[in-house]
């Protein structure tokens, strides 16, 4: 728990801006976990803006040790933790990641969001599902869907 109370003004605080970056196509961060910048809370929302979908990337090691690449598309929204604690131990791991624009101009911006208000944001999203499934069908096409429902492809 918090030790601010729900609706008060310091936990309103606790929901704020982490980063705002921009980056040209060549670009890269360096591989990280901020271990040292999780303030009050582990999560993590992040907005896109790029100019070729897939022409960048949000990379992580898994628990597991897997690699995963998850591209970005403009206009994408991103929700994660940079925490993970093991069911069985209660061990608390940071999440190794990085970004690579090797193919865009990517901006990005950042917020540390608290569990219950991410949550919000998934049940609110009416919709977005679908979406979001459209904008990954554009991906692999080679497309680039513009979040328009009536819009046609490009």
């Amino acid at each position: 728990g918090y030790k601010e109370k729900p609706g008060s003004k310091a936990y309103k605080h606790l929901t704020r801006m982490k980063n705002c970056s921009y980056m040209p196509p060549g670009g890269f961060i360096m591989w990280h976990t901020n271990r040292y910048d999780n303030t009050q809370a582990s999560y993590r929302m992040y907005m896109y803006a790029v100019d070729v979908d897939g022409g960048s990337s949000f990379k992580y090691l898994s628990p597991e040790g897997e690699l995963v690449e998850v591209p970005d598309f403009h206009g994408a929204v991103r929700l994660f933790s940079n925490t993970h604690v093991d069911a069985e131990t209660g061990k608390q791991s940071y999440l190794w990641h990085t970004v690579a624009a090797p193919h865009a101009h990517r901006l990005s911006t950042g917020f540390e969001i608290l569990p219950e208000q991410m949550v919000a944001l998934v049940d609110s999203c009416d919709g977005c599902w679908a979406d979001l499934e459209r904008q990954y069908s554009a991906l692999g096409s080679g497309k680039r869907y513009s979040g328009v429902v009536d819009h046609q492809w490009e």
